[in-house]
C-alpha cells in the first residue's frame, strides 16, 4: 500500500472535508532528508499522510503572490489520516533537535490562512 499521497493544490484539498479537518503539520525538509523521512513513514505510519507544499491560487489583481504559487522548496504540510500516525508524528518529531517540525495546525482552513500572509 502506498503510505504518501502527494496533493499539490489546496483547491484538491478542499474537496476533501475529511481531510481538511485533519491537523496540519507544517515541517521544512530538505530535499537531501527526504528519504531518511519517507523510510520514517513507511517503517512507522499505520495509513495514509497527504503531503501539500502550501500551494495557493492567487485571486485576481492581488499583489505579492509569488509565494503563494511557488512556496519556499523545502517548507511542506503533512496530514495523517489516523489519530494514531498524528500521534507517533508528534512524538518522533515536534520539540526534537532535528528542526523539521515548524508548526501544527488545527486543521487545513488555518493552514490556509498562514500562507496567505
Amino acid at each position: 500500500m502506498n503510505k504518501i499521497n502527494y496533493i499539490f493544490h489546496f483547491d484538491e484539498l478542499s474537496w476533501n472535508a475529511e481531510l481538511l479537518n485533519r491537523p496540519f503539520n507544517e515541517i521544512k525538509i530538505p530535499y537531501m532528508k527526504r528519504p531518511i523521512f519517507i523510510d520514517w513513514i513507511n517503517n512507522n505510519i499505520q495509513t495514509k499522510v497527504y503531503i501539500w507544499p502550501g500551494v495557493l491560487t492567487p485571486k485576481k489583481y492581488e499583489m505579492d503572490w509569488g509565494h503563494l504559487i511557488s512556496p519556499d522548496e523545502e517548507t511542506t504540510f503533512l496530514i495523517f489520516t489516523n489519530d494514531g500516525d498524528q500521534t507517533r508524528y508528534s512524538l518522533e518529531f515536534v520539540g526534537s533537535d532535528n528542526n523539521i517540525h515548524i508548526k501544527t495546525y488545527k486543521n487545513g482552513l488555518d493552514a490556509y490562512y498562514s500562507r496567505k500572509r
